[in-house]
């Protein structure tokens, strides 16, 4: 099994976080306290991911080539894999070796 990403709790945050701001309950008193960054902008960094040909997919046609949102989990032997926005089962390991 590899964990990707092992801060669970820090997930768990997250969404209720997300949660709060979409519920209208999220308390920005807590801002207080947060670090600040200034001379701010969006950037884009490398995260880890599958790519390969998609099949099954309720979006996309069989046989695509795509690449995932954001691996949380996967275990090859198990052929299982998690992105952030759904499961996976895992093809032909023979592309790992």
């Amino acid at each position: 099994m590899t964990n990707i990403y092992a801060n669970l709790a820090a997930v768990v945050d997250l969404a209720r976080d997300l949660n709060d701001l979409e519920n209208g309950t999220f308390d920005f008193s807590v801002l207080g306290s947060a670090p600040i960054i200034d001379e701010f902008r969006i950037a884009h960094r490398t995260i880890p991911c599958l790519a390969g040909q998609i099949s099954n997919h309720p979006l996309l046609r069989d046989g695509k080539s795509s690449v995932t949102s954001q691996i949380f989990y996967m275990d090859p032997h198990k052929r299982a894999a998690r992105t952030f926005s759904r499961w996976y089962r895992l093809g032909s390991l023979e592309y790992l070796k």
